[in-house]
């Protein structure tokens, strides 16, 4: 049972060619029986090529449907337990895929399209955390920009949305490794997925109850987390990054932090940014995005008073923070089935 990776080229690469053919018939249905078939191919294959097969031909069949027939795919999925995670009563059968290096990566694909729906993650977490724990596992592993980190990212962060998964994080130290990884992207080069991924995942871990609880109770790291986060603004980061930066920061402007905030200087930093970031040079085509920056940081900061805004975006309207990070996080809400170009070259 030698190792597939040759065969995961081959075939992923036979798909991103499909992908680009102009008639590739994108409203095909996987069909419930087509997906009983996989699984029973899956279930009864007697070696590591047939199962890569499997685990390849479910993605390309979910990658080749349309974006609004892609949440019913999930549930179709997960009605036919394609995992045995209800049959079993138990996480097995997919911590036992993952114990093949050569399976990590079709894997992590697969699980990442079951996550993008709410039900999905239910259905991943129906038998406890340990396949999210796998994942978090696998992360920790793997170098900056891969392939595979990107998958475990994605997969985090849909399931961050469900506040039961973020103990996982906590434990695992992940605002640690994620404020690391933004870091790292300052100063070298980061796939902007696994930055973007990473930021937005921080996000949720800091809108959680549970992750305010802990901070309550630790106020170094409260402190530590501010001046990490503020410490970013003036980098060169993406908007979509900055948007969450700014997102992590309005977590933690909440009273509950105040003393933390002000030893940070958190309304003063705040501020010195607006002025920075009003400032910069843009091409046209930026300006909306700066604009976006700038109105968002009017509805989930108060301003200090005086600072120039050539700009004019922070004319404060009364909307409450918690609705204007919802505003932008709608926009963001498409089902997304991750492909990426480099994948038959990990």
């Amino acid at each position: 049972m030698g190792d597939s990776i040759e065969n995961i080229k081959l075939q992923l690469g036979k798909y991103q060619k499909l992908l680009l053919t102009e008639g590739a018939d994108k409203n095909e249905v996987f069909s419930e029986a087509s997906i009983q078939e996989h699984k029973k191919k899956m279930i009864e294959a007697k070696n590591i090529e047939a199962i890569l097969e499997v685990l390849i031909s479910f993605r390309v069949n979910a990658l080749q449907i349309s974006s609004e027939l892609r949440s019913n795919l999930v549930h179709d999925l997960i009605r036919n337990d394609i995992f045995l995670i209800e049959e079993t009563k138990n996480n097995n059968f997919v911590l036992e895929l993952f114990d093949v290096p050569s399976l990590v990566q079709p894997l992590c694909a697969l699980i990442s399209i079951l996550a993008s729906k709410i039900k999905g993650v239910d259905y991943l977490l129906l038998n406890g955390s340990s396949i999210l724990q796998r994942v978090v596992d696998i992360l920790r592993k793997q170098e900056n920009s891969t392939v595979i980190q990107r998958f475990c990212l994605a997969i985090l962060q849909k399931a961050s949305v469900k506040e039961s998964t973020i103990e996982v994080m906590l434990k695992n130290q992940m605002i640690n490794w994620i404020l690391k990884l933004v870091e790292e992207s300052v100063i070298k080069e980061v796939h902007i997925f696994s930055v973007d991924f990473a930021i937005a995942l921080l996000a949720n871990i800091l809108h959680a109850g549970v992750t305010l609880e802990v901070l309550e109770k630790n106020n170094t790291l409260t402190k530590d987390i501010i001046e990490r986060l503020l410490g970013l603004l003036k980098s060169n980061l993406a908007i979509s990054v900055l948007m969450h930066i700014l997102i992590c920061l309005a977590y933690l402007s909440k009273e509950r932090f105040s003393v933390q905030a002000e030893q940070c200087q958190l309304t003063d930093k705040i501020s010195e940014f607006v002025e920075y970031f009003s400032q910069q040079n843009t091409l046209e085509t930026d300006e909306v995005d700066k604009r976006t920056v700038l109105d968002l940081c009017a509805h989930i900061f108060h301003p200090k008073d005086g600072v120039a805004d050539s700009s004019q975006s922070m004319e404060y309207n009364g909307m409450k923070f918690e609705e204007k990070i919802k505003e932008f996080e709608n926009e963001q809400s498409e089902l997304i089935f991750e492909c990426f170009p480099d994948e038959t070259n990990s």
